[in-house]
């Protein structure tokens, strides 16, 4: 009799292996970055447009050290890293929701988060994560209590196209892109985070977006060059750096 109930078990135990499908999760971050329409590069381990303009959206899950009431920040900074800067350097410009900047003039050079108008780095800064140091651009916002959505991971989103929502809502805040004047051999690298005020006055980054949630824009064929894409005699820029990403 013993036996036969060993058996049975073993039997039970075999069907729900086979019923069981498991699945990939991430947690969902404090802090995440995302594109409409975006997909994930393993290279890079972040997420990029597929299109030009383009869509990119900030989210925020509240803890104790994001707030709502908080300012946050995204840094948009250009790719290739620059090693040192370069007084009149012109490379076209981009538009952030209907505004256009010039690269790099109203841009700073070095590492987030901008100093009054410096932007040297010390301890408390970004980490390099083969972007910084380079010309970029620091964005001050917030989010707004009536903006919400499901909360859902954005590198899952990326990689699947799909989006699987988890209990609670996350704020957002999305910002229009358009790179079609930047120079054609540079990308714009996307970064979120917000700041404290550490010793001496010092500003130093406080939490930030993992940065396999990151995002970056792509140089997207014009249409005329789309057969030459084809036969391998135009390539976009995708540059193939290895980042060690800290999540």
């Amino acid at each position: 009799m013993l036996a036969k109930i060993k058996y049975s078990m073993l039997a039970v135990a075999a069907v729900l292996m086979l019923g069981f499908k498991p699945t990939v999760s991430h947690a969902v971050p404090a802090l995440q970055l995302d594109i409409e329409g975006g997909t994930y590069d393993f290279t890079t381990e972040t997420i990029v447009a597929n299109s030009d303009p383009f869509t990119l959206y900030a989210f925020l899950k509240t803890n104790d050290y994001n707030l709502l009431s908080d300012s946050f920040y995204l840094s948009i900074a250009v790719l290739p890293s620059l090693e040192y800067s370069i007084e009149g350097l012109d490379l076209g410009s981009f538009s952030l929701n209907g505004t256009s900047f010039n690269v790099t003039s109203e841009m700073y050079y070095g590492t987030p988060p901008v100093e009054g108008y410096y932007s040297t780095f010390d301890g408390g800064d970004l980490a390099p994560h083969d972007v910084y140091p380079t010309y970029f651009y620091e964005h001050e916002f917030q989010f707004n209590e009536n903006d919400t959505t499901a909360t859902y991971n954005t590198q899952d989103r990326a990689i699947t196209g799909t989006v699987e929502t988890e209990n609670g809502l996350m704020y957002y805040v999305s910002f229009s892109l358009d790179t079609t004047r930047l120079a054609s051999d540079y990308v714009l690298h996307f970064d979120l985070y917000n700041t404290k005020v550490a010793r001496g006055g010092d500003i130093d980054i406080s939490m930030f977006a993992p940065f396999s949630h990151d995002a970056e824009s792509r140089k997207v064929p014009e249409p005329g060059t789309l057969i030459l894409l084809g036969s391998g005699l135009v390539g976009f820029y995708v540059h193939g750096r290895m980042r060690r990403k800290r999540s």
